[in-house]
């Protein structure tokens, strides 16, 4: 099972986009500010976050700058107003999974999952998903 932290103000659209297009099994749990993306990676280890561009309390890049002094090796992607060009730039050099649109779409989705699937079966014993929709 997947297990994703999802802060977002926007939580419940985007879960609902998360569990529909889902490759396998996925927890997600959802916060709404950088203090409990903070305190909540303090406790619990996920595979993967997404994070808003900004929150009352952190811009993203500032907020993914602290989690990655809590865990390094985090997957993370921003849900970001930015074109591809201008995003690559802002947050060159984080380590991140990539952009994806603040009001996403089923492919926004499938390529997501398909970039994250990839990484955890390179870095973990995840077994590889074998569905003619999530083929790279």
């Amino acid at each position: 099972m997947i297990q994703i932290l999802l802060a977002s103000s926007n939580a419940t659209q985007i879960s609902q986009l998360l569990l529909t297009y889902k490759p396998c099994d996925i927890d997600i749990t959802g916060v709404t500010t950088g203090k409990e993306v903070i305190q909540i990676l303090d406790s619990r280890t996920f595979d993967f976050l997404i994070v808003d561009e900004a929150f009352e309390d952190f811009f993203a890049k500032e907020l993914i700058e602290e989690i990655l002094r809590i865990n390094p090796m985090i997957n993370m992607a921003v849900l970001s107003s930015l074109d591809d060009k201008a995003f690559h730039e802002f947050y060159e050099g984080l380590g991140l999974i990539g952009r994806i649109p603040c009001f996403p779409g089923k492919k926004d989705i499938k390529s997501l999952f398909i970039k994250l699937l990839h990484i955890l079966e390179i870095t973990t014993d995840m077994p590889k998903i074998k569905t003619k929709e999530y083929k790279r």
